[in-house]
């Protein structure tokens, strides 16, 4: 190998490259199967790249227009270097502390664990960021400029889940429930003598055609289990926006007898991730550990939902210190996940779970 480019593979583990420079040199390695070989072994995304459930240089393509997927990847192949290559140790802290910093503007650090190792210690003292990465479900939700629940200016309602048939004209019924409760265009309604399907949608008032049946006021209508949950986590979603997390959690809590397992699993996790962020992160744990198991219970969680709560609980695993817990949550949600900056949260946790 030529001395410059040696020079600059060296420079590139110690990161000592300027970002825009360690790109580029990254470009290059596509087409060079000698450096990708190199940069792979001791930096650029090993951990993606020697995955079992894919050799995902789909992803380190991504990363390379992506400076915070690029930095969070590197991060993850120096540390997966590190636990290969114990004559290379050293570098890993650096490049840790280095990714860390340069992606904390996008993803989330939480938790920093002890240091043992006195130059991963003086890294992490300098930095002060943490080194576990958790998805955006678990980020404080707090906002100084919190979406107001269904975009109204006075204060929400709870959602419903039953309303009543208030005026009926030449086969259209006028609900007294609207989108505050979940409903939208083609949303069918159970009335007692028929159905109705929404046509016309306000906040807290709808219009629909009677499809089958008959419908008079003050019938009964009811609401969808789907729709009315979504309702309630879009309501969870604002009052934790807001900064009420004690809200945010009454109202997800209380929401769990609104359907079956399988409907209300969505709820489940939500809560989960709530429950961690006001500190309880053991309650967290329970309720991921039910969500996990409630998977296949219809309607079945689908590949993105079940590579979110995955991660999840495998974040949490790793920041309670059972990383053989985090290792085998992690490992599953990687072949599950394919959103990049997902997929790059768990294999750098991939990473800290197989360093240890």
């Amino acid at each position: 190998m030529e001395p410059e480019l040696k020079s600059r593979i060296d420079q590139y583990i110690n990161r000592e490259l300027h970002p825009a420079a360690a790109r580029a040199m990254a470009h290059d390695a596509l087409n060079d199967p000698e450096l990708f070989e190199e940069l792979t072994a001791v930096a650029l995304v090993q951990a993606a790249l020697e995955s079992p459930a894919t050799t995902d240089r789909s992803l380190a393509q991504a990363a390379l227009d992506d400076e915070n997927l690029f930095d969070t990847l590197v991060a993850s192949g120096a540390a997966e270097a590190a636990r290969r290559t114990p004559g290379r140790r050293k570098y890993w802290p650096i490049a840790v502390a280095g990714a860390a910093a340069v992606a904390a503007g996008v993803l989330t650090f939480l938790v920093l664990r002890p240091a043992s190792h006195p130059i991963q210690q003086a890294a992490q003292q300098a930095r002060a960021i943490p080194n576990v990465l958790l998805s955006s479900d678990l980020k404080p939700a707090s906002s100084p400029a919190a979406p107001v629940f269904r975009g109204s200016d006075a204060p929400s309602r709870a959602p419903k889940s039953e309303g009543a048939v208030t005026a009926v004209e030449a086969g259209i019924a006028t609900v007294n429930l609207g989108s505050i409760d979940g409903l939208a265009k083609g949303t069918a309604l159970a009335a007692t003598g028929g159905h109705i399907v929404i046509t016309t949608v306000f906040r807290d008032r709808a219009r629909g055609k009677i499809v089958d049946g008959h419908a008079t006021a003050k019938d009964t209508v009811r609401v969808p289990n789907s729709a009315h949950i979504a309702a309630i986590l879009q309501q969870v979603d604002a009052l934790a926006a807001g900064g009420n997390l004690k809200a945010a959690r009454d109202v997800a809590r209380n929401a769990l007898a609104a359907g079956s397992p399988g409907e209300t699993r969505a709820l489940l996790e939500r809560l989960a991730a709530l429950d961690y962020q006001a500190g309880a992160p053991d309650a967290a744990r329970e309720r991921y550990e039910v969500a996990v198991n409630n998977f296949d219970r219809p309607p079945a969680a689908g590949p993105a939902e079940r590579a979110e709560t995955l991660a999840n609980y495998g974040a949490l695993a790793l920041l309670n210190g059972d990383d053989r817990r985090a290792h085998d949550l992690l490992k599953k949600a990687l072949p599950l996940a394919t959103d990049p900056t997902l997929r790059s949260q768990i294999i750098y946790n991939l990473g800290l779970a197989n360093h240890k």
